[in-house]
């Protein structure tokens, strides 16, 4: 690094406050907890293949474990390897029980095609820059009529690979499309409201002024 020693400290003595901020206050369990109600049990959640799927289950199960332990977790997997995934695809769309928290880890399948009643969410753990997948995804957990607002976690930042503001601006037009033809039937407002929070700026702010020039090239790399 380009920097000095003592801008260098002050860099990492920033970010080491900025980790330590994370844990306390916006770990995954508390930021799943803080926007979900009590009433809120059912979730699918996409992985990329099989591998990053055993990888990631007992990880997803513990963040909810970490958020109430005195819930029981129900998962059920559906992917093309998986030899029970119809029935437990039928397990998941059954399931009714709301002192469980019901997890669906799918693997490509449930990209269209599929509604399935009561979905509260769904958790993005599958990178991906296109917007078809994208919308595909969060599909699952939107249906006209739903009695619940369902929440998206997406962890791995698909919305900066979309673009967000072209996304939010999709919306808005299509928001302002359907609200005007309502309007001229003479029917209420019944649109629904769609907000995106930033969980990690202040973090991201302080990674990038971590900005590292190599000695030996002019290639920069920016953390």
């Amino acid at each position: 690094s380009r920097k000095s020693e003592a801008r260098k400290k002050e860099l990492i003595v920033e970010l080491d406050t900025f980790n330590l901020e994370w844990e306390k206050s916006y770990g995954i369990p508390r930021i799943i907890k803080k926007n979900l109600n009590k009433s809120m049990r059912k979730f699918i959640v996409f992985c990329k293949d099989e591998e990053h799927l055993l990888e990631m289950e007992p990880v997803v199960i513990q963040w909810f474990r970490d958020m109430d332990a005195t819930i029981p977790i129900n998962s059920y997997r559906v992917h093309n390897k998986e030899a029970d995934k119809t029935k437990n695809l039928e397990r998941f769309k059954e399931a009714t029980s709301s002192h469980c928290f019901h997890l669906l880890f799918s693997i490509n399948m449930l990209n269209e095609g599929l509604h399935v009643n009561d979905v509260h969410g769904v958790i993005l753990l599958r990178p991906t820059e296109s917007p078809t997948i994208f919308y595909q995804q969060i599909g699952r957990c939107l249906k006209v009529g739903s009695n619940h607002q369902p929440v998206i976690f997406d962890f791995v930042n698909n919305f900066k690979s979309i673009r967000t503001n072209d996304f939010l601006m999709d919306l808005d037009s299509a928001r302002s499309a359907y609200l005007s033809e309502r309007e001229e039937a003479v029917l209420d407002d019944r649109c629904p409201s769609f907000t995106v929070i930033d969980e990690v700026r202040e973090i991201k702010n302080c990674l990038e002024k971590l900005n590292f020039s190599s000695r030996a090239g002019t290639c920069t790399m920016k953390n």
